[in-house]
């Protein structure tokens, strides 16, 4: 199965988002708790984030950056 990681991605995000909601204790939690997991656990672990925090703005931009940082890193195209 193809991991649809654009489902998961929410467009552009600003710099001062990414400042605002990384830092969020529960997010740093999560993300920490990515470190060696595959991309497949890594593709659930973000797709139940957004469902737990009903997509709002901040769990977008957690997510959205995450996966531009699986991109940078050259694990996703």
């Amino acid at each position: 199965m193809t991991l649809n990681w654009s489902l998961l991605h929410s467009g552009p995000i600003t710099k001062e988002e990414i400042a605002l909601y990384t830092p969020q204790q529960g997010w740093q939690a999560l993300r920490l708790s990515l470190v060696g997991a595959s991309l497949n656990v890594k593709f659930h672990e973000l797709q139940s984030w957004l469902e737990v925090n009903n997509y709002n703005r901040m769990s977008q931009v957690q997510v959205s950056n995450y996966i531009n940082a699986l991109k940078r890193g050259g694990m996703i195209t």
